[in-house]
């Protein structure tokens, strides 16, 4: 016992030894502090040695790679770490996300960005920086990564640059929106529009083809638009298609509502297989509807196998209705000619008519009663009471012509209406029918003079059709003054079947009405007896 005392005495008295023992307890505080930094810091920090092998990781980097330290060390990054680098999304192994070549080349590794899948399956975005651990001799001997995660700021990044996308697509959505209305509201012809629109659709939607097709009676639609790719094989213009099977153009002739499909490979139909011989995978459609009624589609298809963007329908149905307007712009310019083509033939039809009785009727009554005046003249002295007869005679043949042009001038505008207004009108007008009118209801009060005649004409033309046509045994007549209009209603009960396309009887009417902004509804169902009613504004 005294021997060991006195070693240990001695030991203790060594400088030298007493400095190495101060030495390696200041290494192992210090150690011991770095070690609590690296765990307290913000940024991931792994530790690998010259085998590749991780030997350690701060608490951080389990945070961000989603696995704890007893998981990450012994193990190659390779078998616990999976990514993909930002530039193009492949994946990479773990051991070059953790600086692989640092080991070999024993220079520091450029930072880059990866996307991690924690073993959750939730992703991260991670920078990352590795740099080599040298020994005396330069060489290394491990490599140190530091990691930080980004998920957030590349997030929000993300969201930046889709927005900046979003905006940019909006704008060249609008610009062509633009473009095509300015067409339309040129007058520019259905046709022209059609390969305007497709175009902008094409280009818009980043497809290859584009159609217009308009529906036709028989189950059937007929390509009136189109454009594709050059080289690329589509719907000729003018072509006739079976709506049979399945295709979008089938489902919007069915429901009336945008449709999509994508993927033909299983469609039935004739349609379906010719697009898919086309090399078409999936298409989207809106209708286009004129009037209220369902008049065609158009429709946007791809060759790619990804399909059609989300949100395409929607993008699509705002430049149907372009092409609808176009449509309406064109069918009212066509009515609108024609209107003014029926007014100038019934013009020159009237003014022809009155020729002709002025020459038959009343001019031929008053050259002959000139002729005989003559001869009243020639034996007034001779024969005092042949004159006297003949003057007489005379005298009956001016009340005929009178007689004459009085009925002529009603035809023109009856003196009665401008005196007395619609009321007494429609009483003679009724007198002289062919067959019993019944007036039901007549505004007290004067209406505007063109109002008025409007009203008149409407109802003397209807009631000579009723007995031209219809076989009735009465007809109905109402004028109601409501709410700033004239409501003109003229109804038999004859065989019905009136159709306001054919013949000019009923265009007439319409124009009469349309031409001070009214509108004219004609109910005639086979049998059951016809009606018309008219909507004219008072101001």
């Amino acid at each position: 016992m005294k021997k060991r005392a006195t070693s240990f005495h001695a030991a203790a008295c060594d400088p030298v030894t007493a400095e190495r023992a101060r030495a390696d307890e200041a290494l192992r505080a210090n150690e011991e502090r770095l070690r609590s930094v690296v765990q307290s810091m913000a940024e991931g920090l792994i530790v690998r040695d010259a085998q590749g092998i991780i030997t350690d990781c701060n608490a951080a980097a389990e945070e961000i790679v989603g696995l704890g330290r007893d998981r990450l060390r012994g193990r190659r990054p390779e078998d616990v770490l999976t990514g993909a680098l930002d530039a193009d999304a492949q994946p990479v192994s773990g051991g070059r996300l953790l600086g692989d070549e640092a080991l070999t080349t024993g220079d520091p590794q450029p930072p880059l960005t990866a996307r991690l899948t924690r073993p959750d399956g939730t992703p991260a975005w991670v920078w990352i920086s590795s740099a080599p651990v040298l020994d005396a001799g330069g060489r290394p001997e491990g490599v140190v990564s530091t990691m930080s995660d980004v998920t957030q700021s590349r997030e929000a990044e993300q969201r930046l640059v889709a927005s900046e996308l979003a905006t940019r697509a909006l704008a060249d959505e609008q610009a062509a929106l633009r473009r095509i209305a300015t067409l339309v509201a040129s007058e520019a012809p259905p046709s022209a529009v059609f390969e305007q629109v497709t175009a902008e659709v094409a280009r818009l939607l980043h497809v290859p083809s584009a159609s217009v097709l308009r529906y036709e009676t028989d189950l059937r639609a007929t390509v009136v638009g189109s454009w594709r790719d050059a080289g690329l094989a589509g719907l000729p213009l003018g072509s006739s298609l079976d709506l049979a099977g399945d295709s979008v153009v089938t489902r919007v002739y069915r429901s009336g509502n945008a449709e999509r499909i994508d993927d033909y490979s299983g469609a039935p139909g004739p349609l379906a297989e010719h697009l898919r011989a086309l090399g078409y995978r999936s298409s989207v459609a809106a209708p286009v509807s004129v009037g209220g009624r369902l008049w065609g589609v158009l429709v946007a298809s791809t060759t790619e196998s990804e399909g059609m963007a989300t949100g395409s329908e929607r993008r699509l149905g705002d430049f149907a209705e372009l092409v609808a307007q176009a449509l309406s712009n064109a069918d009212a310019y066509d009515k609108l000619a024609g209107s003014r083509a029926r007014i100038v033939e019934a013009g020159d039809s009237e003014r022809r008519r009155l020729e002709r009785n002025l020459h038959d009727g009343a001019q031929q009554r008053l050259v002959s009663l000139a002729l005989q005046l003559r001869m009243v003249e020639g034996g007034l002295e001779a024969n005092p009471d042949r004159a006297r007869q003949d003057l007489t005679a005379a005298r009956e043949q001016l009340g005929h012509a009178l007689e004459e042009l009085r009925e002529l001038a009603r035809g023109i505008h009856p003196a009665i209406l401008t005196d007395g207004g619609l009321a007494p009108a429609l009483s003679a007008l009724a007198h002289r029918a062919p067959l019993p009118v019944e007036i039901d209801d007549v505004p007290d009060e004067r209406l505007p003079e063109p109002v008025e005649a409007a009203a008149y004409y409407l109802i003397a033309e209807a009631i000579t059709n009723v007995a031209k046509h219809a076989h009735a045994s009465h007809v109905a007549v109402s004028v109601l003054r409501d709410n700033g209009r004239v409501l003109v209603s003229v109804a038999d009960d004859g065989v019905g079947g009136a159709d306001p396309g054919a013949g000019s009887g009923l265009h007439g009417l319409a124009d009469r009405v349309e031409a001070l902004h009214g509108h004219l509804h004609v109910d005639s169902p086979p049998g059951g007896g016809t009606r018309l009613e008219a909507r004219i504004p008072i101001g």
